[in-house]
This record gives C-alpha cells, structure tokens and sequence, in this order.
C-alpha cells in the first residue's frame, strides 16, 4: 500500500484521502473534502480504508503528521 508522508500544510491537494491520529491519538482516515471517512484502531486499519476508497491508486492516500479531526453530522 503506497502512501506519502507529508505535513499537512504540504498536503498535495489532488490526494483523496489524509490519514492520521486526532488530538486524542484515535485514528482517523478522511477525505479531503470531508464528505468520507471514520475513526479506526489501527493506523493500518485506516490506511487500509482509505486505500479501499481509492482503489489503491498511487500517491491518493496521504500520512499526515498533524492531528486531523473528523466530524460526524
């Protein structure tokens, strides 16, 4: 499963998919434009998700290393 490792605000915008812990430490995979995602146990769990959601398509699943959060509506 490729991922990139990028800070967020170096984030390539065309990438579907960031991947990474919110401030609590839960993981969390979520598309970018926030309409898809979910908390997961496993950073691998969540990488997994998202590559699923992306075909696994090179470079669309994005490792971030600042805390993301996801909202549920």
């Amino acid at each position: 499963m490729p991922i990139a490792t990028h800070a967020s605000q170096h984030v390539c915008p065309a990438a579907p998919f960031r991947v990474g812990q919110d401030g609590d430490g839960r993981w969390i995979a979520v598309e970018i434009g926030g309409r898809a995602g979910g908390l997961f146990r496993t950073q691998r769990d969540a990488i997994r998700y998202a590559c699923a959601e992306t075909g696994c398509r090179p470079d669309e699943v994005v490792l971030s290393v600042e805390p993301l959060s996801f909202g549920v509506s």
